[in-house]
């Protein structure tokens, strides 16, 4: 049984179906009537324990306790990460999705800046802008583009003292393969993780991560107003693509260049070299 779901705070962990409850460290606490049934022994009634990292912030799990750290992987990343203090961001805002589309297709979308400029015409062009868009590096769990603000736009606030002045106009977009991609900007940060359902659908946990006070701010609720009218357009464009992915007569072409492609071809790369060792 799901013992707790969403958020909230607890001294003890208590299961809705029979009332048995544990302690924070997953240790048995209390079960009703179980006293009653010889050679029961609640030391061996724990939760089950996973290997747990955290990185950015976030908590990466390792479910088969097999599998090497993350952290070491993702060093050649965090130098493009660190000005920007997202470990320190809170969600402001959370919601799940369901789009009728591959989920390999969405971690490509938000991987790529060769569509902003066309798709997001009315909401990113004027913004971040396909030309504008650099490769930054690539490893063997990660791929990463920097989108340069238009020279235009007014400057996000507010940002960390930390950032660089090319930093403080322009954010770094990271996929954490498989499933994990983010997006950090001076002011806001956004976060998709990926739940394949079907071959044609994925549930998307998505959340708005700001820096302390500013829940409120104009310019944190235009971001959040922001993030779900660019995710509109490309779950409408995603789920097009998916409904034209059957026929077997898609022609073959080349990808766009470096700076706006570069990134599907290292997660396709990813992607074959985990087929092939499975």
């Amino acid at each position: 049984m799901t013992l707790v779901d969403g958020r909230g705070k607890a001294s003890l962990l208590t299961c809705p179906y029979h009332a048995w409850s544990y302690q924070l460290d997953g240790q048995l606490f209390k079960a009703p009537c179980m006293d009653a049934v010889e050679g029961f022994d609640p030391t061996v009634c724990a939760l089950p324990e996973f290997k747990l990292e955290v990185w950015l912030g976030f908590m990466f799990v390792n479910i088969s306790g097999v599998v090497a750290p993350l952290a070491p992987k993702l060093a050649d990343v965090e130098p493009f990460l660190k000005n920007y203090n997202a470990e320190d961001r809170h969600s402001t805002q959370t919601w799940h999705e369901e789009w009728q589309t591959n989920w390999k297709a969405l971690v490509e979308n938000f991987m790529e800046g060769y569509h902003l400029s066309v798709t997001h015409a009315t909401t990113l062009d004027w913004i971040t802008p396909t030309e504008l868009c650099e490769k930054l590096t690539a490893g063997d769990v990660f791929t990463a583009y920097r989108s340069n603000y238009s020279p235009s736009l007014p400057q996000r606030l507010p940002f960390p003292v930390d950032l660089t002045p090319k930093e403080q106009r322009s954010s770094v977009l990271v996929n954490v393969y498989p499933n994990f991609v983010i997006t950090v900007g001076p002011n806001c940060a956004v976060f998709l993780i990926l739940l394949p359902v079907r071959v044609e659908s994925v549930v998307i946990r998505m959340s708005v991560l700001v820096q302390d006070g500013a829940d409120d701010l104009a310019e944190t609720k235009g971001y959040i107003d922001l993030a779900h009218a660019f995710n509109a357009e490309d779950k409408a464009t995603l789920e097009a693509i998916q409904r034209n992915a059957k026929p077997s007569f898609h022609p073959i072409a080349h990808l766009a260049p470096e700076a706006f492609g570069g990134l599907i071809w290292d997660f396709t790369r990813q992607m074959t070299r985990l087929l092939i060792n499975n």
